[in-house]
Order: C-alpha cells, then sequence, then structure tokens
C-alpha cells in the first residue's frame, strides 16, 4: 500500500523504528496492546498480549513521519 504525505503529496518511504530502552541491545519494531498492560513471556522477553505493530514512514520532501498501527 503506498502512502502519500498529507503536506506535500510526496509518496513516503518506509522506515525502521528503533528501540534502545534495554540498554546496548537495539530491538528494532513497536508492538501496541490495547488498553491493557504489557505481558512479557518469561522465557522470551517478548510481549505476549501485543495486538499489532506500529510502522513508520517518512517524506522524503519535507521530513514529516507519519506512524501506522496494524493487527498482527
Amino acid at each position: 500500500m503506498a502512502h502519500k504525505c498529507p503536506d506535500c503529496d510526496e509518496e513516503l518511504r518506509k522506515i525502521s523504528l528503533l528501540d534502545q530502552i534495554s540498554g546496548a541491545k537495539v530491538n528494532v519494531g513497536i508492538e501496541y496492546t490495547l488498553d491493557e498492560a504489557p505481558v512479557n513471556s518469561m522465557w522470551s522477553g517478548r510481549i505476549t498480549n501485543a495486538a499489532g505493530v506500529v510502522h513508520g514512514w517518512l517524506c522524503p520532501r519535507c521530513s514529516r513521519v507519519l506512524l501506522y498501527a496494524t493487527t498482527e
């Protein structure tokens, strides 16, 4: 699906969202839950009740970043 910038109508480029809160390890991607606290798996540390993933898009002309959530 092609996304367009709402400001300048330029086609957006997909970007990777990074999270480095957990120290030196960089996590790629952001998950979300719906109105509930995240529950981490005891074995893998991943969120077990995630409702979906947040994707990032960048406008190469005006540098606007847009976030889109999708369900898994």
